[in-house]
């Protein structure tokens, strides 16, 4: 008994650093965006160029073999930027917003609801409900699409660990500064505290209806519009993803504008590598459009002498 029960808690904490990196489907707006995930940021003065990586956080690191000149842009910057700074310590620190001060689960949802879930948690996770019947509907919700995820070859083909982890370890490794857009209290508000409840339920029960096929199918197109390197089909497959305008705004618009001060002074005094996920590059309110806004050049990176 013993024995299973540290297996799943070890299956357990796998699944919530997972959810740390679990990038939400979003909606972005319509204005199409240069195709490129890296892309050098030079201009307005700046000494040097510094670097911008849309990431897949899920894929690990040998994907990036296939992004022309990454590695060397993440070699010549002084400097490391992510979402957050990611350590042993991020994940209990995100583990109380997860949970519920009052009520559980099985408080919320109908009796129907419960078994419907209970029953996709043990087939997806081989998990019992049980065990997370504290937690909020939007953490169960990122648990289930987060392992789905991980069963797809996008996740599978790649060896290595999470290419955002990857790049703030080289940083580490090459006694390179690590700096942070947010802190986790600012993340674990936005994904936890900012949907109210009612709202998480009916979000967490359409997955669960949807079923494996359509999760299945969803995550195909997702990862072959990434091993394209297109943003625009990223932007155009989120826009039928069903969230509202408000929920986007907050994942995406309202935090790429807050970002981008941070962007400035940094790059204003060092090279930086910046690593955020792909869909905060595209659109009219996406990084790549509010730096152009800003006065600096943003240039598609295609090959190694795009680098310099």
């Amino acid at each position: 008994m013993f024995v299973q029960i540290s297996k799943t808690m070890r299956s357990f904490n796998t699944l919530i650093s997972g959810i740390l990196l679990f990038l939400f489907p979003v909606v972005l707006s319509a204005q199409p965006t240069e195709n490129a995930l890296l892309w050098k940021i030079s201009g307005k003065g700046l000494q040097n160029p510094s670097y911008i990586l849309g990431t897949y956080h899920l894929v690990n690191n040998q994907f990036l073999d296939n992004i022309k000149g990454c590695k060397e842009a993440l070699k010549k910057a002084q400097s490391v930027m992510g979402e957050l700074e990611v350590t042993p310590a991020v994940a209990a620190e995100m583990m109380p917003y997860m949970l519920m001060r009052s009520g559980s689960l099985d408080s919320l949802l109908t009796a129907d609801q419960y078994d419907s879930l209970s029953a996709s948690m043990q087939q997806k996770l081989g998990m019992p409900m049980v065990l997370f019947n504290k937690m909020k509907p939007i953490g169960i919700y990122m648990m289930l699409a987060t392992g789905e995820m991980q069963k797809t070859s996008m996740v599978s083909d790649y060896s290595g660990v999470p290419m955002d982890l990857y790049v703030q370890q080289e940083a580490i490794k090459n006694k390179k500064e690590v700096l942070a857009l947010e802190s986790v209290k600012d993340q674990a508000e936005l994904l936890f505290n900012n949907t109210p409840l009612d709202r998480q339920v009916e979000m967490l029960m359409d997955y669960v209806r949807k079923g494996d096929q359509s999760s299945s199918t969803e995550n195909d197109r997702m990862n072959a519009c990434y091993k394209a390197q297109d943003l625009n089909c990223l932007d155009s497959l989120m826009q039928s993803s069903g969230y509202s305008s408000i929920e986007s705004d907050l994942l995406l618009k309202d935090r790429n504008i807050k970002w981008i001060p941070r962007i400035e002074e940094t790059i204003s005094r060092q090279s930086c590598f910046i690593a955020v996920g792909a869909l905060h590059l595209a659109g009219e309110h996406g990084i790549v459009h509010l730096l152009r806004n800003q006065g600096y050049i943003l240039s598609p990176i295609r090959s190694r002498k795009d680098i310099r």
